[in-house]
């Protein structure tokens, strides 16, 4: 079965986006397994999808946010404007992170699978719209979501998929504990 959004042409963006959400979330091993083989124009599409379900998700609270306080009301456009492409950089990012731990624990240097399993797996990104809680629940279950892909899609071992998927999450969030730790111990940032 074709993945939606790789036919959008035929069904529109938000009818393709739609059904790929629903398809990831709710079974991500049928999907995973199902992911056929690369084609040309798949190229960069799972990473856009990626893109604009953290859009979706990230974009709300940012306006929220932004024009809550009068004094970042004029950068609300320019970050709006920005936030693509930092989330296609963070797709990358994590794309390259995940293929350079699966490479390092299996061989495997299948860029293609593992950046389409990356890209589709963001559909868990659409968590992060929750406040407080979706920022941290929701990288972990991209993760999960991408050491599923890794295990069906490439028949990946547990270990190594739990390893590659997980590593960036945890990565990330040590970088973050530590640039908090410098801000309040630091610059004596009151939290």
């Amino acid at each position: 079965m074709p993945i939606p959004w790789e036919a959008r042409g035929e069904l529109g963006r938000a009818a393709a986006a739609w059904h790929t959400f629903r398809r990831v979330v709710w079974d991500p091993l049928r999907f995973f397994r199902d992911l056929p083989g690369l084609s040309q124009s798949s190229r960069g599409g799972p990473l856009r999808f990626g893109v604009l379900i953290g859009v979706l998700a990230v974009a709300p609270g940012l306006l929220t946010f932004g024009l809550s306080r009068a004094e970042l009301v004029p950068l609300a456009v320019p970050v709006l404007l920005a936030l693509p492409f930092v989330l296609h950089l963070r797709m990358l990012a994590t794309t390259a992170a995940v293929w350079l731990l699966t490479t390092l624990t299996t061989n495997r240097r299948e860029w293609e699978v593992i950046e389409r399993i990356t890209g589709y797996a963001a559909a868990a990104d659409l968590v992060l719209i929750v406040p407080g809680l979706g920022w941290i629940v929701g990288p972990f279950i991209a993760g999960l979501y991408r050491a599923v892909g890794l295990r069906v899609a490439l028949g990946v071992p547990r270990w190594a998929a739990l390893v590659s998927a997980l590593g960036p999450t945890f990565i990330v969030g040590l970088m973050m504990m530590g640039l908090v730790g410098v801000a309040v111990v630091g610059w004596g940032i009151p939290l």
